[in-house]
């Protein structure tokens, strides 16, 4: 398997940016590869949770079903799914009123092979792809812990 590894801060208490980030309903709004999702996604998930996910990387649809496999709330969680084989990973830091969100994603790089010919162009792909969201999620938390305080 291959990782990509992203990271932003986000202006936020960790708890707050934590229970966020882990609540599903908000993937389609952030992740630019993520069309829709089912199961526990309208609260923050936890340990053993289903998510399913449709959606779409470059030319592939995908439809995938994700498990909670590690949960340590305000800290980390972690999601597998077993066809294709894949890992998330979250991990959350909170110095002073900000967080650092730092997203892993390993991938089977065999599986996108009709997309991708290049590992390196996939892998590069998979990167800013990731990046996007990265930046879509800062500004959506952002914005929804702002309304909160109004």
């Amino acid at each position: 398997m291959v990782s990509v590894i992203n990271m932003v801060t986000i202006a936020g208490q960790v708890e707050p940016v934590f229970d966020l980030v882990t609540t599903a309903r908000f993937w389609p709004q952030w992740h630019p590869a993520t069309e829709a999702v089912g199961g526990v996604t309208q609260r923050p998930y936890r340990l053993g949770d289903l998510i399913s996910e449709r959606g779409r990387i470059a030319s592939l649809q995908f439809h995938v079903t994700w498990k909670v496999v590690d949960y340590v709330r305000p800290e980390r969680v972690a999601l597998e799914c077993e066809r294709p084989p894949a890992r998330i990973v979250y991990s959350f830091h909170g110095p002073g009123g900000v967080t650092e969100f730092q997203r892993e994603l390993a991938y089977e790089p065999a599986v996108f092979a009709d997309a991708f010919s290049d590992s390196a162009e996939l892998e590069r792909f998979m990167y800013s792809q990731s990046q996007e969201g990265l930046s879509r999620l800062k500004n959506l938390i952002e914005e929804i812990l702002r309304q909160e305080r109004i």
